[in-house]
């Protein structure tokens, strides 16, 4: 499985950066050095790595001010184009820009790029520019339009019937699920029923809901690959960073998710390493490691 990273260390930017010139500038005939601008430094950068550790995309996400964030340097290798990348990739970047509390993420987008990020959600505003001789159009997103995403609705019906009959705890602890993106997943629960003595969220509700988030997403995307399987969790480790005093939700990334279903196709138990943020209000208040391992349905 494909994993987004974070690129940190010397030579892993030299990878980063080789990457988007290689892929953005080297097709225009420019020369190293053309792929960085100024806003590097204060930019989130993302890369998405195959399985020798390899970037074959890569993106950037620049803070522009309380309200904006906006995308650069978006490219996916020729060779891994049609695999799901760039959205993967999208999500990742909208994730920062969701976090930085902006309103609306804006790029301007190569015009042959155009339909990938209008079914991302993106929608065309200007005629954009011409940059490097290839000619851009400029495309909004509002961040809090991704809040009302919620893929595949029948399926989010069905999992929460499923926790429902199979997991009562979800349903005493009431929780819901507000958000599926194919990349986010996100779940909802009341403060009130979940309140210790300290009026703040008891730390086992804490550790049920990011378990049942996890959990969660690798039942949707068994469903997106149509596949079968008995998730069980076999490892769970819980940061807790503060205090739960406002409306907790739990998010999972499948951008953060190690491992591969593939086993299943063989009939052997699959393995996925899952991170879940859970937030009080718009703080992290806990990050959540676990490893789910999911059993054929006739082992």
């Amino acid at each position: 499985m494909f994993h987004v990273h974070v690129p940190e260390t010397e030579q892993e930017l030299e990878d980063y950066y080789h990457l988007r010139w290689s892929l953005l500038r080297a097709p225009l005939q420019r020369p190293r050095g053309t792929e960085k601008d100024i806003y590097d430094e204060h930019s989130e950068h993302r890369m998405i790595l195959d399985n020798s550790g390899r970037p074959i995309a890569c993106g950037r996400i620049y803070t522009a001010g309380a309200d904006e964030s906006q995308i650069h340097y978006m490219a996916v290798d020729p060779k891994h184009r049609k695999q799901g990348l760039g959205s993967l990739l999208i999500s990742a970047l909208e994730d920062e820009a969701y976090k930085a509390g902006s309103e609306r993420i804006v790029m301007n987008a190569r015009v042959e790029s155009v339909p990938f990020y209008e079914k991302c959600g993106f929608s065309l505003v200007g005629s954009g520019q011409i940059s490097e001789g290839v000619r851009h159009r400029q495309m909004i997103k509002e961040v809090n339009a991704m809040d009302k995403i919620l893929r595949h609705p029948e399926w989010c019906a069905e999992l929460q019937q499923e926790w429902a009959t199979k997991i009562p705890i979800s349903q005493h602890m009431g929780i819901n699920i507000r958000q599926y993106s194919g990349w986010r997943f996100e779940t909802a629960a009341p403060l009130n029923a979940n309140v210790n003595v300290h009026d703040t969220m008891f730390a086992g509700s804490i550790y049920s809901q990011a378990t049942l988030t996890g959990w969660g997403l690798v039942w949707l995307m068994l469903k997106e690959q149509g596949l079968l399987g008995n998730i069980v969790l076999s490892k769970g480790n819980i940061h807790y960073k503060r205090p739960v005093n406002q409306a907790p939700f739990a998010v999972a990334h499948k951008y953060r998710m190690k491992g591969s279903l593939l086993e299943l196709f063989e009939g052997r138990n699959a393995k996925l390493e899952v991170e879940v943020d859970v937030y009080s209000g718009p703080k992290l208040a806990a990050i959540f490691s676990a490893t789910f391992v999911v059993m054929p349905v006739d082992a």
